[in-house]
């Protein structure tokens, strides 16, 4: 009885991650696409923009290794409910903004917030399933993530017309603590997890020394290529000033990106159990550049959407990869603290990507980005490769 208690906790667990992060991400996604736009709109130039996305990344990383170590001390649940109370006031200021340095700001800081949930978010899924069902847990979550990222943008092309991208982005606020409320239905894991009985060396990482730094340097430039795609600007800058977008058509296009992204979901976590993580992420990571090089070089609106849709289920997969393969090489002891680890230094590294970009954007074409995003990802393989090499000696 006791156990069944316990799994109906942990599938609770699920459940409520799952259902507000499809809440908050649906309503956040409305306008988020849109941030590089709205800045210009209040006043910041293409560099400018590029630099507050380098300045948002990098609040991003710092607070992740403070907030893995505050999950291994205090558990993951109260890192996860108290920056989501956080998120209602600074919403509601980022929609009065009128310029775009005090947005810059707001978006610092929950920024700052949600990296201080991250490390919990990801050791909650972990801790929440055996450790054989991680990777199909893992690819339900991106599924939640998916669906509200393509819903947001399909609700966002409806309403931009009727209440502006300002009250959207306020809105977003109220349903952050709504997504409050149900969050502290999450039930605790830390405590059922670190026992006195785990082993010596529970507290250490599954991979050698050797591979570790391997993987901890391919993480690094796996985000440096995301900041240039997924997390950067220029997929919007490149869809509004060479496609020549509208607002809604930007929406959109991500839309329907999205919408397969999350369909892959369903299936990644299956295919990563199967083919491995690893060799996963290699193909994911690739592919997203190299499809993403080709929508950037498509003529119409028409020949780039199934380019583009290849590209963003691509991306999907390498992110499902990435987590179930840092979840599979740490330990419950000191997972928040080497998720959160991980997250600070990629961040850190991949920081200065959007700017970056800018650089090349404005000096060497509209296409540059994308082409170094691409040869980022290739170092990036070459790096995994060192993980799952056999080693010659001890390693």
């Amino acid at each position: 009885m006791r156990q069944l208690r316990t799994w109906l906790a942990l599938e609770r667990n699920m459940l409520v991650l799952a259902g507000t992060v499809i809440l908050m991400l649906s309503w956040m996604y409305t306008w988020y696409q849109l941030l590089p736009v709205h800045l210009r709109d209040l006043g910041a130039s293409d560099e400018q923009v590029g630099l507050s996305y380098s300045l948002i990344n990098l609040g991003y990383s710092l607070m992740q290794f403070l907030g893995g170590l505050l999950a291994d001390r205090y558990g993951r649940k109260w890192l996860i409910v108290l920056p989501t109370l956080g998120f209602v006031p600074l919403y509601l200021l980022a929609g009065a903004c009128t310029h775009w340095l005090p947005l810059l700001l707001v978006m610092l800081l929950t920024s700052s917030l949600s990296a201080l949930q991250w490390p919990s978010f990801l050791s909650l899924i972990a801790e929440s399933v055996k450790d054989e069902q991680r990777g199909a847990a893992f690819g339900v979550f991106e599924f939640c993530v998916g669906l509200g990222v393509t819903a947001g943008p399909a609700l966002g092309a409806i309403l931009i017309p009727t209440i502006g991208r300002r009250m959207m982005i306020a809105a977003t606020g109220l349903v952050a603590l709504l997504c409050t409320v149900l969050r502290l239905g999450l039930k605790e894991t830390a405590h059922r997890q670190i026992t006195t009985e785990d082993g010596p060396g529970d507290s250490e990482a599954r991979l050698a020394p050797t591979r570790l730094r391997w993987f901890l340097a391919a993480a690094c430039l796996f985000y440096v290529a995301m900041g240039l795609t997924v997390h950067g600007p220029f997929i919007t800058l490149h869809a509004a000033d060479v496609m020549h977008f509208t607002d809604q058509q930007i929406n959109s296009l991500f839309a329907v990106g999205g919408f397969w992204a999350t369909i892959s979901s369903l299936i990644g976590g299956k295919v990563i159990q199967r083919v491995g993580s690893t060799r996963a992420l290699i193909v994911s990571v690739l592919g997203h550049t190299a499809t993403l090089v080709s929508w950037a070089l498509a003529t119409g609106a028409l020949t780039g959407l199934p380019i583009f849709t290849v590209s963003w289920m691509l991306m999907q997969m390498g992110f499902i990869a990435y987590e179930t393969m840092l979840s599979d090489v740490t330990t419950p002891r000191t997972r928040g603290t080497m998720m959160g680890l991980f997250g600070t230094v990629t961040g850190l590294v991949s920081a200065s990507a959007p700017t970056l970009g800018a650089w090349l954007l404005k000096y060497m074409g509209f296409i540059a980005p994308f082409w170094t995003a691409f040869l980022f990802a290739v170092l990036t393989a070459v790096l995994l490769a060192r993980v799952t090499a056999r080693p010659g000696g001890k390693g």
